[in-house]
């Protein structure tokens, strides 16, 4: 058995940006490909359509539909909009001189950072959907980047 695919099985067809269409050696059938950008990963699922051009519906539809699903999130629940209220709070406290101006340097470090920053990790994110597991990967991933 080999790895390569074989010359009669067609490659993937892009129908726009994140979705295409392809299909398998062993199937008769087109599926479709839809890129979850939220979770970071790819829905796939079997369009049962045998022609091209009837897949390449089935496939638009569906990721037309799965993206009306995904309700826009309001800007004030957004939360790069409370860490920019955060910032100006702390800025606030360190002129009446409740915090150091060291708190604020740190604290605006921890959100703005451009390689790892919070705001760059949930920036769009609706904080109402963050979970202690979202905020667990993220460590993770910070003890990834910065072992010390």
């Amino acid at each position: 058995m080999t790895d390569t695919p074989s010359k009669s099985t067609p490659k993937a067809v892009a129908i726009f940006q994140g979705v295409s269409i392809y299909k398998v050696e062993n199937s008769r059938f087109w599926y479709v490909r839809i890129r979850d950008r939220e979770n970071k990963r790819y829905i796939v699922k079997r369009t049962h359509q045998t022609s091209q051009i009837e897949a390449r519906k089935v496939a638009q539809d569906l990721a037309v539909s799965l993206l009306a699903d995904q309700k826009p999130v309001e800007k004030v629940f957004h939360f790069s909009s409370f860490a920019t209220r955060m910032i100006k709070n702390e800025q606030v406290a360190v002129k009446k001189g409740e915090r150091s101006i060291g708190s604020f340097k740190a604290m605006n470090w921890c959100l703005n950072n451009p390689k790892w920053g919070l705001i760059k990790k949930f920036g769009k994110k609706d904080v109402r959907e963050i979970t202690t597991t979202d905020f667990r990967e993220y460590m993770d991933f910070l003890d990834e980047e910065n072992p010390d």
